[in-house]
Order: C-alpha cells, then sequence, then structure tokens
C-alpha cells in the first residue's frame, strides 16, 4: 500500500471508531453509551441495546434542534437476541446532508438473533430428547450450532442428493379439464397406492409440494388422507393446480423422526423433539421467536421519508420471516453485513424507496428472496426508484419456499444491479416485472392474464397504452455473475424478467450453470431453465455483452415480447437452443438480433430459435455460428439448415464458423486474436471485473465468503457438458416434428381386434415415438404410433404398454377421457377445424369438440370412420380407419396437414404427444405434419433393377464412380461394394470413406440410369445404416436423390437432395423414402446414392422405385 492509501485507510479507521455512541453485550441501557467499554468500577459504558442507542440519538437531535452533524452509532461483537424487531421511524430520519449511522466496530462482530435458545431437553425415546418451544408455538426452523435441522419427514431427505431424490409423486388429481387437459385441482391430489404408510397422529403434518409444471412450491397443513379414495387433502390451496407426477413429501410428522439431525414440533403444546447429531451439542439449539430484526418505515406517500440512515457490518440472523423490513426510505443504505438462517426475506423494501445502496453484503440459507423491492401496483406512483444493489454474495436461498430470487426488483425503475455473485438458488438469481401485461392472440381473441380491470385511474388499457402504466422500467443488470440457478423449480431463468416496463439492460453479466428441474418424475430432472430469460411482454430492452454457457434449455430466451436487441453476446454449450425468441401473441415483433456468437459443436442444439417467424418479428444478421462437426440447425416452424435459413432473408452477412474460444470446456471464452468473430464486428467482453469487487466485504468474513471473494468458486459446476451432450444425444431431435410421410398400405376393413399384423412392413419399421409431455419435457412412459394411408382412407394406429392392469377400464361405457387409458389422433382439416378422435383400450371411441370443431364438421364424420382395439397381455392397440373426404383431408387439393397423435398413461397419469410436439395433442399447430404421399398401387413394378443389391446378380446396372476433379481415386480410400451385410444377412451396398483428406475430392457413389422416364411422380425408398459416419460440411455425408439428364448428357436438375441427405449420426436400419418429379423432355433419370466430404460406412438394402398414381 502506498503512503497515502495508508494515510486514508488510518483517517477512515479514526473516524469511525470516534462514535457518538457504543453498544456491546456487557453493557447497559442506564449508562450513557458514550463509551466503548465500561468503566473500571462499572458505572458507566457502552448500552447493552439497539433500541436504547436508537433513543439517545433521537434526544441528541431534539436537544440540537435538528441534526446538524453526522451521528454514529458503533456496535460491539457478541450475540443480540430479540424477540421483537428493532424499530426506526421519521423521528430517526438523517437529513440531506447528515447521516445517522448504525455500524460494527471496526474488527468485531456484532450479531443480531431472533432465535431464542431451547433448553430443559429430557430424555424422551432412545436418541431423541423432548423440550418446550420458548415462543410457546409450533415452529418450523430449529437450528443447532448455527445450522438448520431437518424437519422430521417421509420420504427421508437424502444426504447425498437432497433435490432429485426423497420424493413422492402424485398419481393423479381430483378433477380435469378436458378441454384444456388443466387439473383444477389446488387443494388435493391422489396418491400411488403402498406410497403413504398408516400414521396415527398426524397433528401439524405439513405437505411441501410443487405444483403445475414445477413452477410453484408449498407447504400446506395436512387436512386429511382419504385412504378408501388414496387422497390427499390440504387445509389451503396451492399457488397453481397440481397435475399427476408432481412431486411432494411429508413433513412434521412426530412417527417419522427415524434419523440425526431431525426434528418435530407440536403446534397444540409447543413441544419439541429432536434427534441430534451431537447430543453434546444440545445447548446450541435456538429457534426463531422475532418476526423480523430491523424495521425502518418512512411514509413516503405522504412525503415523510427515512433519510440518510445507515447500518453496515452488522450480521442478522434466526428470524421467523424478514431479517430486515424497510419502506418510505430515501439515501439510506444496509452494507458490508452477514444475513444468514432466514425465515423470510433477507432484506425487504417496499413502495416508497429512492436512492439507496445495498452493498457489500453476504447473503445466504434464506428462506425466501435476498433481497426484494416492491413498488406500487400498475397506474400508481414510480416511487421505488434509483436504488443500487453492488458487490453482494447471495447464494442458497429458498430454504423455505422454492420459487425465489435472490434479487428481486418488482414495479422498480432506475435500480442498478451491478457486481454481485449469485448462486446455489432454488430459482432465480435476479429477476424483476412490472406485475401485469396484456396478452393479445389475434386467432381467439383471449387474453388469459391482464389487468384486473379494463380501466386504471380511469383510463382503458389498450396494448398501445399498457407500458406507461408499468413502472419496472429503466433498470440495468450489469457484471454479475450468476451460475447453479433454478435448482428446484422450472421456467426461470438466472437472469429474468417478467411483464416489466421498457428500456430495461442486461449487459456484461456471466451465467453459466443454469438447471431447471423436471415435471415429470425423477429420471428426467432437467427441464425448462433459461440462462437469460425476458418473459412475457419485456419489451423494448437490451441484452448485450453477456456470457451465457451450461443452460439446460435456451441461453437467451425472448418470449411475446417485441422492441429488443439481443447484440454481442457469446452463448456455448445449451441444451435446446442458444439465442430463442418466441412470439405466441403475434403482436408485432421488431426484435434485432446481431453480432452475436452462437456455438455448440459438440452436440446437436438449434443456433438460433424463432417460432412463428411472423412479419418483421425478428432481424437476424452478422452472427457467428458454430456447431462443429453436426449440421448447423436453425428453427422456424421446424428446424432449417444454413441455406434455407438464409433463403428466408435471416443472417444473410452471417459466418458459420469456430469462434476459438481459449478454451471453452473450461468456462473461458476469450476470443483468440484470429477469431473470426472480428469479421463481423464482434467487441471483445472482459469479464475480469464481472462479479465481486476487490473490496467487498469490509466486515469479517466467514470462510466461504472469503473463498468466493478471492478465489472464486470452489465447488465443480453442478451442470456438467457431459450431462447435456448425453441428454440431447439420447433425446435426439426435440425441436418439432416436422413431417410424418404417411406409408401406402391396402384398402381393408379393421378387424375387431385391432390387429396390426396386416400393416406393411414399411409402415411398421417407421413409426412415431410419443414420448413427450405437453411442457415440453420427455416422459417416462414411451407409446408408438403408426401411418399410412390407401387411396381413399387415412389409418393410425397406437401401441401402448398397460404398466397397471388393476387400472385397466375394460367397460366401454364406463371409458372416460384423461380417466381410462386412451389415445388420440388430432389434425386439421381447414383453417377453422381440427378434428380430436379418442379411441379407448375398451374399444369405446368419439369424436371431441376439444379443438374448437363445429358439430356441423363432427356429425360429417360420425359414423364414417371405424375404430378397433385390442388388449394383449400388458400391452394395447388402438386403430383408426378414417375416410379422407369425411375427415376434409383432400389430398389433391393440400397434400399436407398439421397432425399430431397423443396417448393418456392411466398408470402414470401422464400425457403423452409426437416427440417434438408443443403444448396439449389437439394443438397441431405446435405439432407436426402429416404428408399424404401420392398413392402408389399395389402392383407398380420397382424400377430398379437388382434392388437387393445382390453380388450374384453381377455389378451392373450399378457402378463405382470415384471423382476426384478429374483423376482416378485411391481405391483404399473409398471404396464401395457389395457386402453380406443386409438387414437381413444377405447382400447391399456398402460405401465406405476412410480418410477425411482423400474424401474431401471423392465422390464414391453408386447410380442406375433409368432411360426415358415416364413423366409423373415416383418414390423412391430404401433402408440405409450408418456407423462413425462424420461430415466436414454441411453439405458432407450420404445422399440418396434423384438427378435428371438432358439430351445432350450435360444440363440436368436434381428432383430431391436435401430430403434424402443424412446427417452424421451413428444410425440404426432406417427406412427412408424420397418423391421425385420428373416433367416431359428428359431422356434419362439417374438414381444415386453418394458419399462425399464425409468419413464412415454406410450400408444400403431394398431399394425400391415406384411411379405414384
Amino acid at each position: 500500500m502506498d503512503q497515502k492509501a495508508s494515510i486514508d485507510a488510518d483517517s477512515a479507521r479514526h473516524q469511525v471508531i470516534q462514535a457518538d455512541f457504543y453498544v456491546a453485550t456487557n453493557g447497559n441501557d442506564q449508562w450513557s453509551g458514550r463509551l466503548a467499554t465500561p468503566n473500571a468500577d462499572r458505572t458507566d459504558g457502552p448500552f447493552a441495546t439497539l433500541g436504547k442507542a436508537r433513543d439517545a440519538v433521537r434526544q441528541v437531535v431534539k436537544a440540537d434542534g435538528g441534526l446538524n452533524r453526522d451521528l454514529t452509532v458503533l456496535v460491539r461483537g457478541g450475540i443480540y437476541r430479540l424477540i421483537a424487531p428493532v424499530e426506526f421511524g421519521v423521528d430517526d430520519s438523517g437529513t440531506a446532508e447528515h447521516a445517522i449511522t448504525f455500524a460494527a466496530l471496526p474488527g468485531e462482530r456484532p450479531i443480531l438473533s431472533g432465535g431464542a435458545p431451547v433448553t430443559g431437553w429430557t430424555p424422551w425415546k432412545g436418541d431423541i430428547v423432548r423440550s418446550v418451544s420458548p415462543s410457546g408455538k409450533g415452529v418450523n426452523q430449529l437450528f443447532c450450532d448455527g445450522q438448520a435441522m431437518i424437519r422430521a419427514r417421509y420420504p427421508n431427505l437424502d444426504p447425498a442428493d437432497p433435490i432429485t431424490k426423497g420424493w413422492l409423486y402424485m398419481r393423479d388429481v381430483p378433477g380435469t379439464d378436458r378441454g384444456s387437459r388443466a387439473p383444477l385441482a389446488r387443494q388435493g391430489f391422489i396418491y400411488q397406492p403402498g406410497d403413504i404408510p398408516e400414521w396415527k397422529d398426524l397433528t401439524g403434518a405439513e405437505v411441501s409440494a410443487y405444483s403445475w409444471t414445477d413452477y410453484t412450491h408449498d407447504v400446506s397443513p395436512l387436512a386429511s388422507i382419504d385412504r378408501d379414495k388414496q387422497q390427499v387433502n390440504l387445509t389451503r390451496q396451492g399457488s397453481l393446480a397440481f397435475k399427476p407426477r408432481n412431486r411432494y413429501f411429508f413433513q412434521n410428522l412426530l412417527e417419522e423422526l427415524d434419523q440425526p439431525g431431525e426434528y418435530y414440533s407440536s403446534p397444540k403444546t409447543s413441544e419439541l423433539y429432536l434427534w441430534p447429531r451431537n447430543p453434546g451439542d444440545l445447548d446450541k439449539v435456538t429457534v426463531p421467536v422475532a418476526s423480523a430484526l430491523l424495521e425502518v418505515k418512512g411514509d413516503g406517500a405522504a412525503g415523510r421519508w427515512i433519510r440518510n440512515l445507515h447500518f453496515r457490518g452488522i450480521t442478522f440472523m434466526e428470524t421467523l420471516g424478514s431479517a430486515c423490513v424497510l419502506s418510505g426510505i430515501a439515501r439510506c443504505s444496509i452494507t458490508d453485513s452477514l444475513f444468514t438462517n432466514i425465515g423470510g426475506t433477507g432484506i425487504d423494501i417496499t413502495l416508497d424507496a429512492e436512492d439507496n445502496l445495498l452493498a457489500g453484503n453476504e447473503l445466504g440459507y434464506i428462506g425466501l428472496d435476498a433481497i426484494s423491492f416492491n413498488g406500487y401496483p400498475p397506474g400508481g406512483k414510480d416511487a421505488c426508484t434509483r436504488n443500487v444493489v453492488r458487490n453482494n454474495h447471495i447464494h442458497h436461498c429458498g430454504r423455505v419456499l422454492k420459487a425465489v430470487t435472490g434479487i428481486r426488483f418488482n414495479n422498480a425503475s432506475h435500480t442498478i444491479v451491478e457486481n454481485n455473485l449469485i448462486h446455489d438458488m432454488s430459482f432465480s438469481g435476479i429477476a424483476w416485472g412490472g406485475g401485469a401485461m396484456l396478452k393479445y392472440y389475434t386467432e381467439s381473441g383471449k387474453q388469459p392474464w391482464a389487468f384486473p380491470s379494463n380501466k386504471i385511474n380511469g383510463i382503458e388499457v389498450t396494448r398501445e397504452n399498457i407500458k406507461s402504466f408499468i413502472q419496472g422500467r429503466d433498470n440495468l443488470v450489469q457484471k454479475n455473475h450468476v451460475y447453479n440457478c433454478c435448482l428446484e423449480v422450472s421456467d426461470g431463468g438466472a437472469i429474468n424478467s417478467w411483464a416489466p416496463g421498457v428500456n430495461n439492460t442486461v449487459r456484461n453479466n456471466l451465467v453459466h450453470d443454469v438447471v431447471g428441474f423436471s415435471a415429470t418424475g425423477p429420471d428426467k430432472p432437467h427441464f425448462l431453465a433459461m440462462g437469460i430469460y425476458l418473459d412475457d411482454e419485456s419489451d423494448e430492452s437490451v441484452v448485450e455483452g453477456n456470457v451465457v454457457y451450461r443452460v439446460s434449455n435456451y441461453g437467451i430466451l425472448i418470449h411475446n415480447a417485441i422492441g429488443n436487441t439481443v447484440r454481442n453476446n457469446a452463448v456455448a454449450d445449451c441444451g435446446n437452443a442458444l439465442i430463442t425468441f418466441v412470439n405466441e401473441t403475434k403482436r408485432p415483433g421488431d426484435n434485432l438480433v446481431e453480432g452475436n456468437i452462437a456455438s455448440c459443436p459438440d452436440w446437436p442444439t438449434d443456433l438460433i430459435h424463432i417460432v412463428p417467424d411472423l412479419p418483421a418479428h425478428i432481424r437476424s444478421d452478422r452472427n457467428l455460428c458454430f456447431s462443429g462437426t453436426n449440421p448447423p440447425r436453425f428453427r422456424c416452424t421446424g428446424a432449417m439448415t444454413l441455406e434455407q435459413w438464409q433463403a428466408s432473408g435471416k443472417d444473410t452477412h452471417s459466418i458459420m464458423a469456430d469462434p476459438r474460444f481459449a478454451d471453452a470446456a473450461d468456462g473461458n471464452f476469450a476470443l483468440a486474436k484470429n477469431s473470426p468473430a472480428y469479421r463481423l464486428g464482434w467487441q471483445a467482453i472482459d469479464v475480469s471485473d464481472v462479479g465481486l469487487l476487490n473490496d467487498w466485504g469490509r466486515r469479517p468474513e466467514t470462510a466461504e465468503g472469503r473463498a468466493a471473494r478471492v478465489d472464486g468458486p470452489k465447488q465443480p459446476p453442478f451442470f456438467s457438458r457431459a450431462i447435456l451432450k448425453a441428454r440431447a444425444l439420447a433425446e435426439g431431435e426435440t425441436g418439432r416434428p416436422s413431417r410424418c410421410a404417411v406409408i401406402t398400405r391396402t384398402d381393408k376393413a379393421l378387424d375387431s381386434n385391432g390387429t396390426l399384423a396386416d400393416w406393411p412392413e414399411t409402415a411398421r419399421a417407421t413409426p412415431l415415438v410419443l414420448q413427450q409431455n405437453p411442457s415440453g419435457a420427455i416422459g417416462e412412459s414411451q407409446a408408438l404410433a403408426f401411418v399410412a394411408r390407401d387411396a381413399g382412407n387415412l389409418y393410425v394406429a397406437v401401441e401402448a404398454d398397460l404398466l397397471d392392469l388393476s387400472v385397466l377400464e375394460t367397460d366401454p361405457a364406463k371409458s372416460v377421457w384423461g380417466q381410462t387409458y386412451g389415445a388420440e389422433v388430432c389434425f386439421r382439416a381447414d383453417p377453422k377445424t381440427v378434428h380430436v378422435l379418442h379411441g379407448f383400450a375398451s374399444g369405446r371411441h368419439e369424436l371431441s369438440a376439444d379443438a374448437g370443431a363445429s358439430p356441423e364438421r363432427i356429425h360429417a364424420l360420425t359414423g364414417q370412420y371405424e375404430y378397433a382395439a385390442r388388449v394383449d397381455g400388458k400391452r394395447w392397440v388402438g386403430t383408426w380407419k378414417i375416410p379422407l373426404q369425411a375427415a376434409g383431408l383432400d389430398p389433391a387439393r393440400a397434400a399436407q396437414a398439421r397432425f399430431n397423435v397423443g396417448l393418456f398413461d392411466r398408470a402414470r397419469h401422464e400425457w403423452l404427444a409426437w416427440v417434438g410436439a408443443r403444448g396439449p395433442n389437439w394443438q397441431v399447430d405446435n405439432a407436426g405434419t402429416l404428408v399424404l404421399q401420392p398413392v402408389v398401387p399395389g402392383a407398380a413394378p420397382n424400377l430398379i433393377l437388382n434392388p437387393a443389391c445382390d453380388k450374384q446378380a453381377g455389378k451392373e446396372p450399378w457402378y463405382e464412380d470415384g471423382w476426384d476433379t478429374g483423376n482416378a481415386p485411391p481405391e483404399k480410400k473409398a471404396l464401395v461394394s457389395f457386402a453380406d451385410e443386409g438387414r437381413h444377412g444377405a447382400s447391399c451396398l456398402k460405401i465406405v470413406g476412410r480418410d477425411a483428406v482423400a474424401m474431401d475430392s471423392i465422390l464414391a457413389l453408386w447410380r442406375q440410369k433409368i432411360l426415358n422416364p415416364v413423366p409423373g411422380t415416383y418414390r423412391l425408398s430404401y433402408w440405409v445404416k450408418t456407423e462413425k459416419l462424420s461430415a466436414a460440411a454441411l453439405d458432407a455425408g450420404v445422399g440418396a436423390y434423384g438427378y435428371l439428364r438432358a439430351a445432350d448428357g450435360v444440363n440436368g436438375e436434381y428432383l430431391s437432395r436435401e430430403d434424402g441427405w443424412i446427417e452424421s449420426k451413428n444410425l440404426p436400419w432406417e427406412r427412408r423414402e424420397i418423391l421425385l418429379t420428373v416433367s416431359p423432355g428428359f431422356p434419362e433419370l439417374w438414381i444415386t446414392f453418394g458419399m462425399r466430404k464425409a468419413t464412415g460406412t454406410v450400408w444400403i438394402d431394398d431399394v425400391r422405385l415406384e411411379k405414384c398414381e
């Protein structure tokens, strides 16, 4: 330290020590409080309480005729136990010129504790001891030596995996809305048989449960357990409706006090029962008795503010509710303080709050939010403004309830949140909002969430003026380090906004390891989490200069918002997509995505994802995208290649190239000097000043706090690239399914048992996988669907397991949709009609109006289609035969229709849809496309000679064509041959590429020439298998396609190439087909299978070329 800095430090220390009053644990409120320690004869010394010091300051101000100088109270180290908060009012206000400060004596650590010691422990049973709560009431928190004990629970907490283990899962809910599939129950659920023991005493028992798709969490008193109905009833409603497979556990059950560290509290007798981890620590047991520790309440609405009042270096611990509750404050601060074991919010600021500072604090193990600002609701005053939250270390929030945030500011404006370190959060790290929005659905006119009234302050609320009522505007979130978020709740982001005002900025933050928790049970734990999430009408915001990586779903997601700019962000290694815009409201967008890096080289994911592709919704350009050896994938209504994406007008100046990060695997996203990003105008992101500043925490630090400040986070990342890669490869394509190519079959009436034996092998070999929940998560159950057609009918079959025969309903009269095993076929017949056909395992079937089909359209199909079902052991099959004309499907008019197939698994109470669909099955516009291909007559000849690639049939008409710009191909580097490795062990075509360099210039192929093809539509079908296929470019891999040669033998055109191109992968035998259209005038049709710019092995078998009707 230089001489000037040393002098400044000594001067600051001297200035603080010269206090007006002192407080100490060995003080006395009858003394003057002017001395830091008691005098020798103990006739004078410090005060004993903060409240007395506050009163003394008031007397000085009154005696001086007002505050004409700064006043300071220094609090010495030790524990100050409170049974009620210390209250400060307008009489304790400073002025614009002078401050009042309550601070720790430098080098000491005063602790304000709302906990009272529990004494009088006596033995009860075994290792369990008993006492009485000092509060005279039941308690929901108990600490031993500062560590929270566990309320006796069932199932027990799993210390090795406390987040994903130790749960029960709801089997069902008492009622279901058939139209929306949304459960109605919020106050009870059906449990799985055998899940719940026969407890004798439920006094004080509670249920800790998640609702909906794990968006919310509640702890509710248990009302009763109905053993006959297998139903759990609660005394109050949850935040949202329960759904089958929601997780829960019981707590505060005396009979479940069965392991060290657990306790039970009786609300009737206030008795406490504890199994201590260490019996010698019973003298360290405390329970909270104080609702809060500090209350600072001015009256901003009346202009009676508390100003310039400061608290520094104090520890707050063990409360029933929030530690510090403040309102009507201006230019006040809480700095360099520690908050721990808080039952509510750490620092809770409401309504009027201007120009306040929260800095240098550590807030950990908090029951709810760490820091919370809540201004006036929409239409109220803009009075929660210009507050700064800087340089705080926040961690392990959500100890009591889970849907909480590290730093939350609602209906607040001009807030600055910067240089905070936030990690290990049950939900979000930083969140803000405006508390209201007005959704417009142009198709239905519905406004699901809106203001309670159509008017505010007498003014009608419209789309044009709505933002003028909302104060959540002009906020800045910058230079924060946020990681390990959404550990226990879904649908959130590390940085998250919801329906705020405008002009908010998210800049230069470091965000990673955002997890999300499953809505489908214990086997699929990661679901719906975002790095930066601007949700529901977070309009006119800027997201720039952020580094986001290792996120379960979406790196940056802009949802139903317009006028936003996403610029110069580095987003890497995310599960579903890197940069995503979803606009369900169909408002005009005008969002800008430019100059970003989107990189995920190790597994397939969407680089940029925009749904729907509305006019003027997104302008995207000058982005650097990198997918490694995986083909680049973008998305609008379906997955798109780079060429398709650019053809739609997006990213025409963007680059596909390696950004050359320093060490992405280790979280170092600095760019090499020769990174191609700089050619696009990339501005380097400096993360050296992200997170805590060097002066963090002038109070005595905890070991954890010191490690975080000096060395950064020590623990390994919660979420690894290996986990994300394994999930992506296991689940495969998770975007919307794009096509269901309908196979031709023979017209045949359905027999009574719905057999699939008469289905062609080609249809059986290409099923649709039904495994995705309406939320988008991959479910535990899986079913298969098969689709085929003939000249006049559509055939759909569903095969599914019967996991629990005890709930199989065989009586058609008792088969009810959503309550018994059933499947449904949904398709759009015209812009106004979506048909929904239900079929049950019992054989019952029905047409549903769930999707709004008119009675006339339902009547036209009623009685026209056939349905049959068959139960075979623990598997059931349902099959439909649907007349195309009656259904409104006309291949001549429209060869495609939006389509979905779904299932209700009664055993798991799980809704399943075609993998890739989003939302309920009947919302077909969020599902896939049914492609009604031209019909191939049953007697149509195969135009391919030697279709089985039989070696005995000789080499012709296939031939090997090595091509390397005119030179003969090196035979050892590309090999095309027949091999006895076909689907059934017989001969097949085999193409092998061994040398990547050589294959860059070699086209290894087999080709058949068909002379004078008859004009019309042809179907090329074949079976393909690949192994270790690795592509080096977008147009690399193996292709099957048709090519026309003109009379001169040179000019021609590709009939289909993209449809047959195989991506880089290991592919088991799979049937594929391509439609080729031949116009008049071409003398030759060439059918080609080829490999280029790729290595690996490809097998082709059972090739057919057939002319369609």
